[in-house]
C-alpha cells in the first residue's frame, strides 16, 4: 500500500470575525495556484491514486478537488472527521486499513497532525523532528497495511522544491 500525505494549501488567516467557525476558512489564491503547482509536478511523474480521502474542513476539501482535478482523478472524494484539525494518527492507521493492500490512497489533513502521522508511520513515534510545509506531499510505502515503524519515505515535495526545479 502507498500512502501520499497532503497538507492542505495556505488558507485565509485565522479571524474569529470573518470566520466564527474555524472550519469555515478557504483557501487563498496563491495557496490555489502552489497547491496546483505541486500537483502538476507530481502528475508528470505519473503518480496516481486510487482514493483520496480529506478532512471535511474547507480548506482541506478545496485542497483535495485542486488536487483531484490537477491530477486527473474521477473517483470520489470521501469526506471524514477522522483528518480533522489535530486528528489521532492512531486513528488514520486503523482508519486506511479498510482498503486494499495494493491501493494508493491519498489523505488531506492539516498540520501538526500529518507530520506526527508521518512520524509514526516512519519511526514508530515522535523521534521525527517534521514539519510538513502547506501544500506539501509526502509518500510513504508499506509492504502490508500502514502501521507504526514500518513504511519507507518515498518522496517529500514542497511548492519552493518545485519552484527552483523549474
Amino acid at each position: 500500500m502507498r500512502l501520499i500525505l497532503i497538507r492542505h494549501a495556505a488558507a485565509e488567516a485565522r479571524d474569529s470575525s470573518k470566520y466564527p467557525d474555524d472550519s469555515q476558512r478557504s483557501l487563498t489564491p496563491k495557496g490555489r495556484k502552489r497547491q496546483r503547482r505541486v500537483i502538476k509536478s507530481l502528475a508528470k511523474t505519473s503518480l496516481t491514486f486510487d482514493f483520496l480521502i480529506t478532512s471535511p474542513y474547507v480548506r482541506a476539501v478545496q485542497t483535495a478537488e485542486i488536487t483531484t482535478e490537477t491530477a486527473g482523478f474521477l473517483g470520489k472524494v470521501e469526506q471524514t472527521p477522522i483528518l480533522a484539525d489535530e486528528f489521532s494518527p492512531a486513528a488514520v492507521i486503523n482508519y486506511v486499513s479498510q482498503f486494499p493492500l495494493t491501493a494508493t490512497v491519498a489523505l488531506v489533513g492539516h498540520e501538526p497532525s500529518m507530520s506526527a502521522l508521518a512520524s509514526e508511520l516512519l519511526s514508530g513515534g515522535d523521534q521525527m523532528a517534521l514539519w510538513f510545509k502547506k501544500s506539501g506531499v509526502m509518500l510513504v510505502d508499506f509492504d502490508a497495511h500502514p502501521a507504526p515503524r514500518i513504511g519507507r519515505l518515498v518522496g517529500y515535495v514542497t511548492p519552493a522544491l518545485v519552484k527552483k526545479s523549474r
